[in-house]
């Protein structure tokens, strides 16, 4: 079987896939490029010269290039994991646990105007502390409200810190995303 070879700068080459798997440089690039013919894949893999992109020959591969199929090619560290779990490609891959920290970087204070309806300052601001502790309608609308603000770009970015992974298989009943408290 003819396998499509896609490097950096050159015009695509097609090789038998035993040819490839020779060249290859190391047992895992040799283990990929196999991985690929036998389940349709494209992988990133080590060949003389430098890295390489390697996948079954389709007659549709000469309009496609390195760059193109960098980011989609199955990697050395993705492959170790597919090996692991036991599965054939990236997407059948068991998720894992991640935290990361976000931080508000701005550049300005962000605001949000209220309206208060008081007979004094004193008044307004006793009110505007009763509201915040107990009026879960007010907290909401606060909340989303700065939260809108925040995220206008006009006010700043967030940036994160992360990710870290925390554990190697994530558990069926874990949610997509959940806030901790920092403790």
């Amino acid at each position: 079987m003819q396998m499509s070879v896609f490097r950096q700068g050159h015009p695509t080459e097609q090789l038998e896939h035993l040819d490839c798997m020779r060249q290859a440089v190391g047992t895992d690039s040799a283990n990929m490029i196999l991985h690929a013919r036998l389940h349709n894949l494209t992988v990133l893999v080590g060949l003389p010269g430098g890295q390489a992109v390697v996948k079954p020959h389709e007659d549709t591969d000469e309009a496609l290039s390195f760059e193109d199929l960098y980011d989609v090619a199955i990697s050395v560290s993705e492959y170790r994991k597919i090996e692991t779990q036991q599965v054939t490609t990236r997407e059948e891959l068991a998720p894992h646990l991640y935290e990361m920290d976000l931080f508000l970087v701005q550049d300005r204070p962000v605001s949000v105007r209220i309206r208060l309806k008081a007979k004094t300052e004193h008044d307004v601001k006793a009110l505007w502390k009763r509201l915040v502790r107990e009026n879960t309608e007010f907290g909401t609308e606060l909340y989303s409200r700065y939260a809108t603000a925040m995220m206008d770009a006009t006010h700043g970015a967030i940036e994160t810190s992360g990710p870290l992974k925390i554990a190697d298989a994530a558990p069926e009943d874990a949610p997509e995303w959940e806030f901790l408290d920092r403790s």
